[in-house]
């Protein structure tokens, strides 16, 4: 079994180089990715 920190630099490289072939092989069939979404705050 691999270290998560190595699957997680493997799913990132084959993100990067969109690879859909890799990133299927690196997730559950299932899998569903969501966008987290930052609302930066001014302070007065």
């Amino acid at each position: 079994m691999t270290d998560g920190h190595e699957n997680a630099a493997r799913f990132i490289k084959a993100f990067n180089a969109h690879d859909e072939d890799a990133m299927r092989v690196l997730t559950h069939p299932n899998a569903r990715f969501a966008a987290m979404r930052t609302l930066a705050t001014a302070s007065v």
